[in-house]
Parts: C-alpha cells; sequence; structure tokens
C-alpha cells in the first residue's frame, strides 16, 4: 500500500505578498485594510491614568515625559502618513516598520539600538482565524499595530485604568 500513498495537499491558500519589482526595501506599501484607523493612546504613571482617541497626527504626543509610560494602538492600518510620523517621533526602524504593515509575518522578535520588534499571531476566541499584531517596544514606549479592533489586550488595558496590581509601577516592556 506505500506505492498508493499519496501526498496529503494543504487545505488553507498560501498567501504570497511581495513588494513590486524595484521597491526599495523599508518602504511602505499598504494594500487591502479599512478606510479608517483607529488610534488609542494611553498614558500612565504609578498615580495617573489617561486615556484618549487621537483623531488627526496633532492628537498624537509629541514628548515623552520622565516616569510616564505611552502606549499607542492602532486599530487597522491604513494610513502611512501616521506610520511615517511615529517612525519619525519614536525612531522606529525602516524596515521593521514595512514587516508591521505587511500582514502575514511569520512570528519573529528583532532587536534593535533603541527600541524591539515583536511580530506575533492573535487569534480570536470564536473563530480559528487569526491576525498579525505587531509591537514596537522601547524606553518609555509601546506601540501595537493590529489589523482589527478587538483583542487579547483588553483586560490589560482594563488593569491600567483601575490601577490593578502594579501593572502602573512596571516600565513599559511589563506590557509586552
Amino acid at each position: 500500500d506505500q506505492q498508493n500513498h499519496s501526498r496529503r495537499r494543504r487545505n488553507t491558500p498560501r498567501i504570497r505578498r511581495r513588494n513590486p519589482p524595484g521597491t526599495m526595501p523599508g518602504s511602505l506599501e499598504v494594500i487591502a485594510r479599512p478606510a479608517t484607523s483607529a488610534i488609542d493612546v494611553i498614558r500612565y504613571t504609578e498615580d495617573d491614568f489617561n486615556q484618549s482617541q487621537a483623531n488627526s497626527l496633532a492628537e498624537l504626543p509629541l514628548t515623552r515625559e520622565a516616569g510616564r509610560v505611552t502606549w499607542i494602538n492602532i486599530n487597522g492600518v491604513s494610513d502611512t502618513s501616521v506610520l511615517l510620523h511615529l517612525q519619525k517621533r519614536f525612531g522606529l526602524h525602516d524596515l521593521a516598520l514595512e514587516d508591521a504593515v505587511t500582514s502575514h509575518q511569520r512570528p519573529k522578535v528583532e532587536v534593535y539600538d533603541d527600541h524591539v520588534f515583536i511580530v506575533l499571531r492573535m487569534f480570536s476566541e470564536n473563530s480559528v482565524h487569526s491576525e498579525q499584531l505587531s509591537i514596537f517596544l522601547g524606553p518609555q514606549f509601546v506601540i501595537t499595530l493590529q489589523e482589527s479592533p478587538g483583542d487579547c489586550l483588553d483586560p490589560v488595558r482594563q488593569r491600567l485604568k483601575k490601577g490593578w496590581g502594579k501593572i502602573r509601577a512596571a516600565p513599559a516592556d511589563y506590557l509586552a
């Protein structure tokens, strides 16, 4: 019966995403994304918590304050100007930013001089579907990029908001 053995085929299609020939490495090309991005900004210290929705680049934090952690979460990466603004503000690496907007990256961790870039697969509770979660982690900041709203990070947001445990006293890397 080994002669009749046939190779099993994959049921899920492979997704191959490549930039067009001649594209510079590190260039941002966002495709097949929602029309708008939702940007949540959480800034906190051990004694203070502030959560807001940024509707424009002008509403994003301009500076990092000593002792205050800034967490910027972007749902639906559709506007490259937001990403370029964050790149300039926080010194994010070109290639890491390109990987963040390119879905279907393999899980990985890349360490740069002044920040760490992490790519994970995030599964939804009620289905087998997964989406990419990209995390930039630096001194006093965390930036998360995800494809759609609603995620496994909601309990973390609640702990920050209510001040439960020592989460607010910990540095930014505690969130990652």
